[in-house]
Formats: structure tokens, C-alpha cells, sequence
């Protein structure tokens, strides 16, 4: 179950202002050659997702812009990626975001081509955790029967992870994961290399640890490949020491130190605000609508006569 779905080239529409909650896949889906989407000023929480990425764009969806959204998963039930950006989608864009939580493969990812055997190639043991093509768990929604061979004909190019805050909290496999693959297509008679140019992850501010900050995988399958991955994997700054996030609903808070000065973050304070000591026994003072209350006459005794 997915918030919003887009896709089978719905072109040009723009997601603004709406708190998107407890979705089993994506919160904002764009795909199907369904292009120059503005998707911002979004909430989402969720406390159950599972399956894809909350805000992604694949399968030929190019230019669309992912910005100033504030995302939460906020349970141990985590999904698959927050940010994606996959197969033949170019000049996916994501800046400006506020993202708090994990991911079971990588907090944010960017594959061109979807092939079992070239996202498992030049790895030591042949395994891939931060991969949608997991060995042998991908099957056709056709008839269930294992599709080694998803999607992605080519390069992947312009992909922008860029002045986003990015809090791990529960140490994903990857904080960023990059993979390139090669193919031989659903025939196996195409020759397919999805090089990712033009990569810009930098600038962004980072909080948490999680297992590895950035991978790049560059795959290589029956003799195609290995397709290259370029561009700048900076990441940007991160930060250590005080976890400055108050909230956790979606209603997140983050305090960050200027990256410029690659200072730890520290929490912000609010000085207490000073309390009146109350007036004086037997005198008057102001009550809540500003008059002034009468003070306590002293006590009068009659004189004898």
C-alpha cells in the first residue's frame, strides 16, 4: 500500500503540503516514464513500512524534485530505502529534506540497472544487502517465477542527494548506497551497461553511524560490464557527539552547528523565564485582568463607651 502513486506517464504535477502516514511501501511513488514532478513540503511517518522507498522515482521517470520534505520512520519495522532513485530515472533530484530513522539496504540509494547477477558480481561472498535485486527474492508479478532481470537500459545520469539532513538512528546497512549494473536483459540477448555520471551527494548534514556511509558497486555480468560509477560522493558533514533531534512523531526538530565550522551540534537551550515572587502578605497585587487587588484591612475594635 503506497500514500500516493503516480506513474504510467503523469507528467508535470506537483505534491505539496500533505502528511502522508503509516504506508506499507512508498509514501510518494513516481514511475512509468512519469516526469518533472515537484514533490515538497511534505510530512510522512510511518511505523510499518516495509518494502520500497518512501520518496522515490524509477523506471524511466526523469526530473523530479524531492525538496523540503520532512520524512519519520519512527518503529523498528524499517523499509527498504527512505530516498530512491533507479533505472532510466535521470536528474532525480532530493535537497532539502529532513530525514530521521532507517533502512534495511541503505538510507538512500541509486541503482541504473535492476539485474540479480551484476548487483551480486566482484562482491567476496557474492552477496549485495544494499541492493533491490536481492539473490533470488525479485519474481515476476506475472506469475511469481524468479525475474533475475527487473528493469534499467542504460546510464543513469544527474542524480542530486544535496542539502538534506540525514539522521540515522538505527544504523542502516549503508547510509548511501550507489550501484551501476550491467545486463544481458530479460532475453539475454542485450547488451546493457548503466554507468551512474554526474552523481552529486554532497553538502548534506549527517547525523548518526551507520554500518558504512557510501558504497558504490560497479557491476559486471556474462562478459558486459563492469559499468562505472563518477561524480562527487562527499556526503558532506557529519556531525558527532549530542543527538539535537526532539520529536519523533513527525513533528522532528534538529539543531545543527554551521557545517563550516564542522563543529559537534548542540542542543538548544531555552533560558527559563524568570518567576514574580508573589506579593506580600496583606497587600495588594495584580490580578490576571491588570487591576489591582485590594490589600487586607487590618482588624478595627469599637471603644467601650
Amino acid at each position: 500500500m503506497r500514500n500516493i502513486s503516480m506513474q504510467s506517464r503523469s507528467n508535470g504535477n506537483t505534491v505539496e503540503g500533505n502528511y502522508l502516514s503509516d504506508s506499507r511501501s512508498s509514501a510518494v511513488h513516481v514511475a512509468y516514464e512519469s516526469n518533472d514532478y515537484t514533490v515538497r513540503g511534505n510530512t510522512v511517518v510511518t511505523h510499518r513500512a516495509t518494502a520500497q522507498g518512501l520518496l522515490q522515482a524509477y523506471q524511466g521517470s526523469k526530473s523530479n524534485i524531492f525538496s523540503d520534505n520532512r520524512v519519520s520512520v519512527v518503529s523498528a519495522t524499517r523499509p527498504s530505502w527512505v530516498l530512491y532513485a533507479g533505472t532510466d530515472s535521470t536528474s532525480t533530484t532530493f535537497t532539502g529534506n529532513i530525514v530521521s530513522g532507517s533502512a534495511n539496504h541503505a538510507f538512500v540509494a541509486v541503482e541504473s540497472i535492476w539485474d540479480e547477477d551484476s548487483a551480486a558480481s566482484n562482491l567476496p561472498d557474492g552477496m549485495n544487502p544494499w541492493t533491490f535485486m536481492q539473490k533470488g527474492k525479485v519474481t515476476s508479478p506475472k506469475d511469481g517465477t524468479p525475474a533475475p532481470f527487473y528493469g534499467g537500459r542504460g546510464d543513469l545520469d544527474g542524480i542530486t542527494v544535496q542539502g538534506n539532513i540525514l539522521m540515522d538512528s538505527w544504523h542502516s546497512p549503508a547510509l548511501v548506497y550507489a550501484g551501476a549494473e550491467s545486463s544481458d536483459g530479460r532475453d539475454h540477448n542485450k547488451t546493457l551497461v548503466g554507468n551512474i555520471t554526474g552523481l552529486k551527494v554532497s553538502g548534506n548534514d549527517v547525523i548518526g553511524n551507520s554500518e558504512r556511509q557510501v558504497v558504490t558497486h560497479e557491476g559486471s555480468t556474462k562478459g558486459i560490464g563492469p559499468a562505472r560509477v563518477s561524480g562527487d560522493t562527499s556526503l558532506g558533514t557529519t556531525h558527532k557527539g549530542a543527538n539535537a533531534q526532539s520529536g519523533g512523531k513527525g513533528d522532528d526538530v534538529f539543531i545543527l552547528d554551521s557545517p563550516r565550522t564542522r563543529s559537534p551540534m548542540r542542543r538548544a537551550r531555552t533560558p527559563p523565564t524568570p518567576l514574580s515572587p508573589p506579593p506580600p502578605r496583606g497587600r495588594g497585587g495584580p490580578d490576571p485582568a491588570g487591576r489591582r487587588r485590594p490589600g487586607r484591612r487590618p482588624a478595627t475594635r469599637r471603644a467601650t463607651p
